[in-house]
């Protein structure tokens, strides 16, 4: 066996340049794979750590007022293990060095006693001191956007007073771990913060001395949330609740899992297509050792070795290329997912979020290149074990070769680079099968973009056109747009009314929302994927698309509406038409029908301004000072943020997908050369002896590869479509749709890059042509 293994040390070496390529396509596969699965593996143990550890509840519920007696009642219902009812406040913050007014919500704690849930961990600082009122404890995001620390302060209008607010502390908490304010589409740290405050400083502050607004719930052993929810509701219903929910619909912990669940869905699919890739390569560099090494198979069995070993001795071969491509991808795996988790630590906030390259990542990593070593040396250990001694000492038979219709027209070197590729069928057919998935892959990759900037646009450009976005801390009536109208630089004001609705179609029940609309309205409009405007029905409501999907509604049907708030009236509406819209769940009716519905005159939730841009900065510190506002949101920051989330995710994106892309492309391509150069370098020499220039033969050789390239360009352009669109469909949420799009400058790119790759590969190639030892070529086997 030491000749055997001497063998395959001189084969390794002989074909470094091929053993290389397939290698580099196998440490592509497990970087992704081990960098992708180890970051899944990552967000969802510090998920599941960070849970447990700050007790996140599991049933969450808001009202008006109630006062504390209800706590007790609340922890008698069936199935409730742990109860936490407090104050919570949204309030508009004044940051020192922040021209804007920024959006905050207070939400109390104890500091003299552990918290039951939701507790907050420290990250800097200390709690604030009891009754203390003007302390608080920041969220890490907010402060690090701000770079704020403990003894900095920041404004808050609180019950109608101005207060400074001492940070204290620096911390975090389950409930915020994606901290996003209400209704926005991206999160904004500079713009939204969580502040904790003592809890009786902050009810006695907000008017709420002996009361609570927010409640959570732990559920007991088996309990059933949905029991627990419905329970708890008509529990609250009185104090004002706006309806109880379970975990599953918690702002934060759904992005948190629908992130979770689409990184798993990536860490599977992007592996295995250069797992494919590398098992093809595998295949066709141990089957070109085979062919080359007949004679060499015949003496040994000759020799005494038997099927077994001499065909162990060509898997060692691809055992040898997955090793050294899977040491290689760990490495690179390792830094991927350090620099993947880092990426995720500015959006989800963790005590600790850490890639770890632990057992069951290796043992996915192992399984992965076993099956890569199986399938790239299943053939060619086949052909070898069942090649007889006396076989193998003869020459392969000679292809036949029959005349073909068209080939007589074409001239001779395209005649000769067609019976080439009709020669090796599977081959060629896999070469092409394998740049179109590298082609794919960066149609895909760019494609996301794409998708991300028709959603920016059709959401911040062509739906929504106000300067400014208010939310009434409670609802109010005309008066309060009036005094809007009045505040420096307002050209427009429209008001705004949603309610929290509960919605049902037989036992199918979404909590969403019921937006009122005017026909008049500029600011806000109600526009659907094409960016058509949506007429709004005499009669009736519409719901968003995926709110009838996931209800089984279609238009004609009624569902049963339950306002969450106020009144809490409750009706039967006929959905008159559906908006296949591309964020969230809602219903839109006309005003005046969200009006009677709630058995109310006019009242509106919020606004929306349109400013006169050279008096924003008065408007700003206007709004600053605004009492009765919860939140003020700024289309311009939100564009803009959202811009440079895209620009840093993508770029990290798009640099793997180019790379990756390209070494699948530059391996095929080289790898083909120089198969084909191998198989037939007697028969280039001769043309050469003949009179052929080093270019013609370069070029026959080449055109091989060039006619593989071109064929790959529109299938891979299909694929990556077809890719594309599934994507739409797999990672689109009940929070966001994504769109299905694929410019023409993102085919064009990816084909550019394609290309790019296989001329490069080609040019190695051509160089090793021009290189040739014709003499050694030329000299017959012995």
């Amino acid at each position: 066996m030491r000749t055997l293994r001497r063998a395959l040390r001189r084969d390794l070496v002989r074909m470094a340049a091929q053993v290389a390529t397939a290698a580099l396509v196998v440490a592509c596969g497990v970087a992704v794979l081990a960098g992708m699965f180890g970051t899944w593996q990552a967000l969802a143990r510090a998920q599941r750590e960070f849970y447990a550890d700050a007790r996140f509840a599991d049933v969450f519920a808001s009202l008006t007022r109630a006062p504390r007696a209800v706590e007790a009642t609340l922890a008698a219902v069936d199935g409730v293990a742990a109860v936490r009812a407090r104050v919570a406040v949204d309030v508009v913050l004044d940051v020192p060095g922040l021209a804007e007014p920024a959006s905050g919500r207070l939400v109390g704690v104890r500091v003299d006693a552990p918290e039951p849930l939701n507790r907050v961990v420290l990250r800097a600082g200390r709690l604030p001191a009891p009754r203390r009122a003007g302390e608080a404890v920041a969220s890490e995001a907010f402060a690090q956007a701000h770079g704020l620390r403990p003894g900095d302060a920041v404004g808050a209008v609180i019950g109608g007073r101005l207060w400074a607010l001492v940070v204290v502390g620096i911390g975090l908490s389950p409930e915020f771990v994606y901290e996003i304010a209400p209704g926005a589409l991206v999160p904004d740290a500079r713009h939204f913060g969580v502040l904790w405050m003592d809890e009786d400083a902050l009810a006695a502050a907000s008017g709420r001395d002996g009361a609570f607004n927010d409640v959570a719930l732990a559920l007991a052993p088996g309990a059933r949330a949905e029991q627990v929810v419905a329970d708890v509701d008509a529990l609250l219903a009185p104090y004002g609740g706006r309806g109880a929910y379970g975990r599953d619909d918690h702002v934060s912990h759904r992005y948190l899992t629908d992130e979770i669940a689409q990184n798993r869905v990536t860490a599977t699919w992007l592996p295995a297509v250069f797992f494919a890739v590398a098992a093809f390569l595998v295949a066709v560099t141990l089957g070109r050792l085979v062919a080359m090494q007949r004679l060499q198979i015949g003496a040994l069995r000759a020799f005494g070795y038997t099927r077994g070993e001499v065909a162990a001795h060509y898997a060692s071969f691809a055992l040898a290329i997955v090793a050294v491509g899977g040491v290689a991808g760990l490495a690179a795996g390792t830094g991927l997912g350090a620099l993947l988790t880092r990426l995720y630590r500015d959006f989800y906030r963790f005590p600790e979020l850490a890639f770890r390259l632990d057992a069951e990542l290796l043992a996915v990593v192992a399984a992965a290149l076993a099956a890569v070593a199986v399938a790239g040396a299943a053939g060619a250990s086949a052909r070898v074990a069942a090649l007889a001694p006396a076989d193998a000492m003869r020459p392969p038979t000679p292809p036949v070769y029959r005349a073909g219709r068209l080939l007589p027209r074409l001239p001779a070197s395209a005649r000769m680079v067609a019976r080439a590729l009709a020669r090796r069928p599977f081959a060629s057919a896999a070469g092409v099968a394998g740049i179109a998935v590298g082609l794919a892959l960066l149609v895909v990759g760019f494609y996301f973009r794409d998708a991300l900037e028709v959603l920016l646009h059709a959401q911040f450009e062509m739906a929504r056109r106000e300067d400014v976005a208010v939310v009434f801390r409670e609802p109010s009536g005309p008066q309060a747009l009036h005094a809007l109208a009045r505040l420096p630089g307002v050209t427009r004001v429209e008001g705004e009314r949603a309610e929290p609705v509960r919605v049902a179609a037989g036992h199918r029940v979404r909590r969403t929302v019921l937006v009122g609309v005017a026909p008049d309205d500029e600011l806000a409009r109600l526009l659907d994927r094409h960016g058509r405007a949506v007429p709004l029905p005499a009669q009736g409501v519409l719901l968003s698309a995926k709110l009838a999907e996931g209800l089984y509604v279609r238009p004609g049907a009624a569902v049963d509406v339950e306002l969450l708030g106020g009144t809490r009236r409750a009706g039967r509406v006929v959905v008159a038409g559906l908006v296949d819209d591309w964020t969230g769940l809602a219903l839109w009716a006309p005003r005046e029908v969200v009006d009677r519905l709630a058995g109310e005159g006019p009242r509106f939730t919020g606004a929306r301004l349109r400013a006169d841009r050279d008096a924003l900065a008065d408007l700003y510190r206007s709004l600053k000072e605004t009492p009765g506002l919860a939140a003020v949101a700024l289309r311009e920051q939100t564009v803009a943020t959202f811009r440079a989330i895209l620009d840093r995710s993508f770029a990290l994106s798009a640099a793997i997908d180019v790379g990756f892309a390209c070494l699948i492309a530059f391996g095929l391509v080289y790898n083909g050369a120089r198969v084909a150069l191998s198989e037939r370098a007697a028969e280039l020499a001769t043309l050469r002896v003949l009179g052929f220039t080093r270019a013609e033969t370069a070029g026959l050789l080449l055109g091989e590869q060039a006619v593989i390239t071109l064929a790959a360009i529109p299938l891979g352009m299909a694929l990556g479509a077809a890719l594309a669109a599934w994507f739409a469909t797999r990672l689109s949420t009940e929070l966001y749709r994504i769109p299905f799009v694929v410019t023409s400058s993102t085919l064009g790119l990816a084909a550019l890059v394609t290309l790019a790759s296989a001329v490069a590969s080609g040019a190695l190639v051509g160089w090793r042509v021009r290189a040739f030892d014709l003499i050694g070529v030329l000299k017959a086997r012995e």
